[in-house]
């Protein structure tokens, strides 16, 4: 009987043991989470916005990407949407 301590210590109980949904590393990881960050990404594939961070729009440049100034789409890249490469337009908001 000396592992009841123990296994009360360490389980996870039995009542108010189950977080919230979109709590914890289900809210950090879930694509269904809104971020709202500085950038805008519009993508002309799927005709998605997303907000993205300045960090994650700078991996997105610095990974093989495109710039051809002049047009409305002007950068192709992977679309954070889509997860497709695409013509893609970046605001700064």
């Amino acid at each position: 009987m000396a592992d009841d301590g123990k296994r009360s210590l360490f389980s996870g109980g039995r009542s108010g043991s189950k977080k919230p949904a979109g709590e914890g590393k289900d809210a950090l990881y879930s694509h269904e989470a809104e971020s709202h960050g500085p950038i805008k990404i519009d993508c002309a594939r799927c005709g998605k916005t997303t907000d993205v961070s300045i960090l994650d729009a700078l991996g997105r440049l610095i990974r093989f990407s495109l710039w051809v100034p002049g047009r409305d789409y002007s950068h192709r890249l992977v679309c954070p949407a889509c997860t497709q490469r695409s013509w893609t337009r970046l605001r700064l908001m």
